[in-house]
């Protein structure tokens, strides 16, 4: 499936469902232009959807920490109008974190997504990454 010019593809390895990440990334493309954040629609987005084990050992050899974690971003390439690059979630991570901190399971998916495509883009934990995850996640629940 096309989201203007990005490619997404979405491989799920379990067997939980998955809330509508294509419609998402038209929107936080839509909306990351608006804020100006990016100024392009093209690449490719790979979306993989895999269990806590896997989960585990991913965020250990790349990010040297232990456990499970809800979602990491891996960035292929990035031109100045192009961005190829992967997100791996865990369902059951969502699922934790989203009771924990009072959301519905879709909005905890939903969060996790667009701070996994901040990390593509390039932003890093602080406050200016996290005022426009906010932004964003305002703007995709008043659509």
């Amino acid at each position: 499936m096309k989201v203007g010019k990005m490619k997404i593809a979405v491989n799920n390895l379990t067997k939980r469902a998955t809330p509508p990440l294509e419609c998402w990334l038209g929107d936080f493309l839509f909306f990351a232009c608006q804020l100006g954040i990016i100024k392009f629609f093209q690449g490719e987005l790979s979306v993989a959807i895999i269990g806590e084990k896997r989960m585990a050992k991913l965020n250990e050899a790349y990010r040297k920490k232990k456990g499970s974690t809800d979602v990491l971003s891996f960035l292929y390439e990035k031109k100045k109008n192009y961005l190829e690059g992967e997100l791996v979630f865990c369902p059951k991570v969502i699922e934790r974190r989203g009771g924990q901190n009072g959301l519905k399971i879709k909005e905890e998916w939903r969060r996790d997504f667009v701070h996994g495509m901040l990390h593509l883009l390039g932003w890093e934990h602080g406050e200016k990454m996290f005022f426009y995850q906010e932004k964003i996640l305002e703007l995709m629940k008043k659509k």
